[in-house]
């Protein structure tokens, strides 16, 4: 009788917060890995040190065309919020940037209404200018990892202070971080086995792995530097260097997979595998995105077509080991993961006074489709996948600045495209669109044929100027660096822009104030509620 008391109250809960309760509800599981290549595991190459990932990836639908952003923090908004980049902006996220402004609706916050406990753990790089902008206060019920870009994996010994653990600096956990791959795999393997089976689980994995800096783990979880591990990647580093990295991050995967098992909750968990990013920035990092052209921080196909799948048990049989063609982006998995939860996907907001809804489009349906579903099956005219290059009917890919890059082949040796410069500057920089040799530009532009000829090899500019003509009006449209609608500082301040309300509800710092004020040193957010500062004065 008390079991079926509590299905009801759980039910009039669900129907309350209007919930479809008829929709399935599958566990999720996130694993986010960052600067992957796309020839760097076994989700492309089968003699890579990650047998995990090859295993299910072998067990889900492999997502050929998984469109992310050039490098890192767009592309984790854009999960987060269901929107394009280029929608909400293209910048990397400094620590007090409010890059996802407050009336945005986090896909955490949509779950929450299905009945989801969901947890962040590893690197954010979001953004957060307020502590309403972290994620213990959108929904998450825990949250450990870092703020920023880029941290040292040997947090214990090399702590650069910035680390944060729920709703305060991370003091309390830091000096278990003695490799942080280590520390977050096992963070959510405690997660999974601590979880009440009788609530849906989102769990929010980002591993820092495999970014820089190249902190190789233990000596004991070292792939053998064997003859193939010593093809070097870049002018740096060699295989033998990611891949070790790598491993430690297939094996964690394996725990927190093995721990779903255990509980029982395996057969009921859909597991989004991604990368945020192509791999090996500019050519000087190690990874390999072969057979694609360039790497992270570019606009070809090596930076922003990440190795992704999806897994678990989820998955219905007769969809394992296939791989789809439709074209997605990142930003489809915030109303895909809402419909399959239940919840309307639905998050208009205004901003910059007019109403800004999702970009994203349900996958699902598709990807059930079969291997046979068209390129084009989410029916997009435009996919505005950097602000520098626009995919025109999942097919033709315009860009109007990219530098001159290579090929990696099997072997992560590189192919130089030696294509002529049609413009010249005097350094790199990608959030701008503008590097130092370029081979693509707004007055000579670069057009491909995805589908014929994926490693965009074949300039059809020239042949085809009716066409480039009718996208760059898109890109022009949006604009040409389309202009973004959340807000930038105050003009020479480093304190986050807010609305004159939020200004009312928050007391705002610089970056170095809070940190010195109220973090004790560490990256924090810049703004706090003046409620919270009033309570603790008295």
């Amino acid at each position: 009788m008390r079991g079926l008391v509590l299905c009801l109250l759980a039910w009039t809960t669900l129907a309350s917060a209007d919930v479809n309760v008829s929709a399935p509800r599958p566990n999720i599981v996130l694993f986010m890995i960052d600067d992957l290549g796309f020839f760097d595991s076994q989700a492309h190459n089968p003699e890579s040190a990650s047998p995990t990932i090859g295993r299910l990836r072998e067990e889900g639908i492999l997502l050929q065309r998984h469109y992310v952003y050039m490098y890192c923090s767009p592309t984790r908004r854009s999960f987060l919020t269901g929107r394009f980049p280029t929608s909400i902006n293209p910048w990397q996220a400094g620590p007090c940037d409010d890059f996802v402004p407050r009336n945005m609706t986090w896909i955490s916050q949509k779950l929450a209404k299905a009945g989801y406990v969901s947890h962040f753990v590893g690197k954010g790089h979001l953004g957060y200018a307020t502590t309403d902008h972290l994620p213990i206060n959108r929904n998450y019920s825990s949250h450990v990892g870092y703020l920023g870009g880029a941290e040292q994996y040997y947090q214990s010994t090399k702590n650069s202070h910035d680390f944060w653990h729920d709703d305060h600096p991370g003091t309390d956990v830091i000096n278990q971080v003695y490799y942080s791959t280590n520390y977050y795999s096992r963070v959510a393997e405690s997660i999974v086995r601590a979880h009440d089976v009788t609530k849906p689980l989102f769990l929010d994995l980002r591993y820092q792995a495999v970014h820089g800096p190249y902190d190789e783990p233990p000596l004991w979880e070292q792939v053998a530097n064997t003859s193939k591990n010593t093809y070097r990647c870049g002018p740096t580093y060699t295989e033998q260097d990611l891949q070790s990295m790598l491993a430690v991050a297939d094996s964690g995967i394996a725990n927190v997979t093995r721990a779903l098992e255990d509980k029982g909750m395996w057969n009921n968990t859909l597991v989004v595998f991604t990368a945020d990013n192509g791999g090996g920035m500019g050519g000087t990092q190690p990874s390999n995105n072969f057979p694609l052209r360039g790497t992270k921080g570019e606009p070809w196909e090596g930076g922003i077509r990440a190795a992704a799948f999806v897994s678990g048990g989820f998955v219905p049989p007769p969809h394992r080991n296939t791989s789809s063609e439709v074209f997605m982006h990142v930003a489809d998995w915030y109303p895909t993961l809402c419909n399959l939860a239940g919840v309307d996907p639905t998050d208009n907001v205004t901003l910059r006074g007019k109403v800004r809804p999702i970009d994203g489009r349900d996958v699902w349906p598709s990807l059930m489709a079969g291997p046979t579903a068209s390129p084009a099956a989410l029916g997009r005219k435009w996919l505005p996948v950097t602000n520098q290059s626009i995919i025109f009917n999942s097919t033709y890919k315009l860009i109007t600045g990219a530098p001159s890059t290579h090929w990696s082949t099997r072997q992560c040796s590189w192919i130089q495209d030696q294509w002529p410069v049609v413009e010249h500057n005097t350094r790199n920089s990608s959030m701008s669109g503008v590097w130092e040799y370029m081979v693509c530009n707004d007055a000579q532009p670069c057009l491909f044929d995805l589908l014929a000829d994926p490693m965009e090899q074949h300039n059809l500019a020239h042949t085809m100027p009716g066409l480039v003509a009718k996208m760059q009006a898109a890109m022009r449209g949006p604009g040409r660096c389309f202009p973004y609608y959340t807000a930038d500082k105050l003009p020479g301040s480093a304190i986050p822009l807010l609305t004159p309300e939020e200004h009312k509800l928050f007391k705002c710092l610089s970056p170095a104030a809070a940190r010195k004020q109220w973090w004790g040193g560490y990256m924090g957010p810049c703004c706090r509620r003046r409620s919270e500062l009033a309570e603790e004065e008295e």
